[in-house]
């Protein structure tokens, strides 16, 4: 099972993006323009889990993931901001998956 830990910095920039309306964060892969193979890992803002997402474990945002996406994961990852605070990152211990995290808003009630 994936964990998630999310930095103060994250969360303070997350917080930012969600706004006044609620939301779900999924972590998922974007294959949208990306020009690569497997694509990036992203996140997408979303009004309720999938019927597929798992809830991930996380101190202190809901997260989600669609069940297949767990295997291309360390259990353990971390989600922070790059030095200046712009950008989100997404490690673990052995690897990142992403130094500059795409935050997609996909909630209905803002369309």
């Amino acid at each position: 099972m994936v964990k998630v830990n999310v930095t103060p910095q994250a969360e303070q920039y997350l917080a930012r993006k969600i706004g006044d309306n609620k939301a779900v964060i999924r972590i998922f892969v974007d294959n949208e323009d990306c020009g690569c193979t497997g694509g990036i890992p992203a996140l997408r803002l979303i009004d309720e889990p999938g019927k597929r997402d798992t809830v991930i474990e996380s101190n202190v945002l809901t997260l989600t993931m669609h069940q297949s996406g767990e295997s291309y994961y360390d259990d353990e990852l971390t989600l922070s901001t790059d030095d200046a605070g712009s950008s989100l990152r997404l490690s673990s211990a052995s690897q990142y998956y992403s130094r500059s995290i795409r935050v997609l808003d996909g909630r209905k009630a803002l369309a």
